[in-house]
């Protein structure tokens, strides 16, 4: 009887794995089709934020209001979120989306990246030139604490990264720059050069701020690697990587 009772523990073990698998691959094919069309959704309200027309009997005109509306707005949305959310509940947040980026496989986690950089890849240079001017209206509206806060709240961010975390970011940083050919890095430079060149001097204003900014999380980044123990970034990388995220 024990043997019976045995075998019948050992079967019901198989189909529930067997269920199990069968759901995991149900919900993830689920799942991918949600992603598709939530990122068209989110596609459509992007571009009628650029355009100014409605989507669903909405308008999305948050770039119509004027810079201060914005802050403003902002503003009261993060003092909402700081009284909804508590350390511990972000934590468990973060906790729980770790968990579930690790159940991903890797076609699964480099999906959305792609999605991004195609989307980044089709604006035109009057869109990045827009976009260069609301991030420098946006950062010039905020004191001095506030960009402190800011950059204190983006170390803690990457204090909070175990060891091991910080180490495999680094490596993959490492690996994504030395893919790029010293061809592709003079295309990219002459890229930056000439779009300088055509900037209006506001625009070129804009840009100069965002690099002051860019300085300012250089310099955070640095820190966090002396601490860490991990190797400087040398002077050609900075510059590679400041070229790219310009040419965004």
């Amino acid at each position: 009887m024990t043997k019976i009772a045995r075998k019948d523990k050992q079967d019901m073990l198989v189909v529930r794995q067997a269920q199990a698998e069968e759901l995991r691959l149900r919900r993830r094919s689920q799942y991918l089709q949600m992603s598709a069309t939530t990122q068209a959704e989110i596609d459509e309200k992007r571009k009628a934020s650029r355009d100014g027309s409605a989507v669903g009997g909405k308008v999305y005109s948050w770039w119509e209001k004027s810079p201060e509306e914005r802050a403003s707005i902002t503003k009261r949305q993060m003092e909402t979120r700081k009284e909804r959310f508590v350390a511990e509940i972000k934590q468990r947040q973060g906790e729980r989306y770790r968990q579930t980026v690790a159940a991903k496989t890797e076609e699964e986690r480099q999906r959305p990246i792609d999605m991004q950089k195609a989307w980044y890849a089709g604006r035109t240079e009057e869109e990045k030139a827009v976009t260069r001017k609301r991030k420098a209206e946006s950062v010039a509206l905020k004191s001095e604490d506030e960009r402190r806060k800011s950059s204190k709240k983006m170390v803690e961010s990457k204090a909070r990264k175990s060891d091991v975390e910080k180490l495999e970011q680094h490596l993959r940083t490492k690996a994504t720059w030395a893919s790029n050919s010293e061809e592709d890095m003079k295309a990219k430079t002459k890229k930056t050069s000439e779009t300088l060149k055509n900037m209006s001097p506001e625009d070129r204003t804009a840009s100069l701020a965002l690099t002051e900014v860019k300085k300012k999380a250089t310099a955070a980044g640095r820190q966090w690697r002396n601490t860490l123990g991990l190797p400087e970034v040398t002077q050609s990388e900075i510059r590679s990587r400041s070229c790219e995220k310009n040419l965004l």
